[in-house]
């Protein structure tokens, strides 16, 4: 009896455990200045143990003048999801960033006031989040607003930028579906032990979940792969 509970308790914390899908997408920026594309724009989104979850924003940019500046990674980390009647996983948030931040800010002040580019500030600035996911893709958007000043001295400020910026992604999920992950939600965890035990006993159809319920081969699901599928929650398969 205590083994099997220990069992299920394993399970269970395994069923929580951190899972990522990567998402890679066209990202569209759109600054008062100008429009850029990107095409291999990737996001990274992580499920934390304690539910929440784990945006990054890899390669992302803004346009400025005709010219692309890339931002560092953006991530964006214990977001709350809501899922929606139409079947994503909405999150939201906010995060602050530096001038300073920004790949070639030297480059937004002008040639002839680069003698000014030492007083710069680094003035923080909300980076907005909105996006929606599910296993198949992901669409975000993200808006901010750039300002890049130099104070010379105290009293004096001379702008350089004084821009919104709007960026939307949209991403298809690259990772394909891990062993284990039956109902193809990115995630193997107690909802396809369900389904397992489900489809033995007659109450589901292994046809519903195309080749991903037969663990161990052949084309009937058995015991065997029912144990299979807790060996990978417990981390042994």
């Amino acid at each position: 009896m205590k083994r099997n509970i220990s069992l299920l308790l394993g399970i269970m914390m395994c069923a929580l455990a951190a899972s990522a899908t990567d998402y890679v997408g066209r990202m569209t920026v759109q600054g008062a200045t100008g429009q850029a594309v990107k095409d291999d724009a990737r996001v990274t989104v992580e499920q934390n143990t304690n539910g929440t979850y784990k945006v990054t924003m890899h390669d992302f940019i803004i346009v400025y003048n005709g010219v692309g500046y890339p931002l560092p990674t953006l991530e964006y980390d214990n977001l709350n999801g809501t899922t929606g009647t139409d079947g994503y996983t909405h999150v939201s948030g906010t995060i602050n960033m530096g001038v300073k931040d920004i790949e070639g800010y030297e480059n937004f002040i002008p040639e002839q006031y680069r003698s000014y580019l030492s007083y710069v500030t680094n003035k923080q600035f909300p980076v907005n989040f909105n996006g929606k996911f599910n296993s198949r893709d992901m669409t975000a958007h993200i808006d901010t607003y750039i300002l890049v000043e130099a104070e010379p001295y105290p009293g004096y400020t001379m702008t350089y930028v004084n821009t919104p910026m709007n960026i939307d992604y949209t991403g298809t999920a690259v990772n394909t579906y891990k062993r284990g992950d039956i109902d193809g939600n990115g995630y193997v965890d107690i909802d396809d032990v369900n389904i397992m035990v489900n489809i033995l006993i007659k109450k589901d159809q292994a046809s519903n979940y195309g080749s991903r319920a037969y663990l161990v081969g052949g084309d009937v699901v058995t015991v065997s792969d029912l144990n299979a599928l807790i060996n990978i929650l417990l981390g042994k398969g």
